[in-house]
């Protein structure tokens, strides 16, 4: 069985090139992007929680499956080089 997991830029990080990084990035992606706060490599249920909890708190604007939006924009975040993907 494959794992999906993830490892996202800290905050930090994003700051310091916030402009290049978020460049191009739908206002849903770049809301993930600023607001998503796992560090280290995570899981898909991780990401999937704290997707929910963004939606929850009015953050992730979203009438369909916070996880859906991650997924749509997944290709795009991991091109700008904030989120990158690990097969295991």
């Amino acid at each position: 069985m494959r794992y999906h997991n993830y490892i996202f830029m800290t905050p930090a990080q994003i700051k310091a090139d916030e402009k290049k990084l978020l460049r191009g990035l739908p206002k849903q992606a770049r809301d993930i992007v600023l607001n998503i706060g796992l560090q280290g490599e995570v899981t898909i249920k991780q990401v999937k929680a704290r997707m929910t909890e963004l939606r929850d708190q009015g953050i992730l604007k979203t009438r369909q499956r916070p996880l859906l939006i991650f997924t749509y924009y997944r290709a795009d975040m991991i091109d700008n080089g904030v989120v990158k993907h690990i097969e295991k």
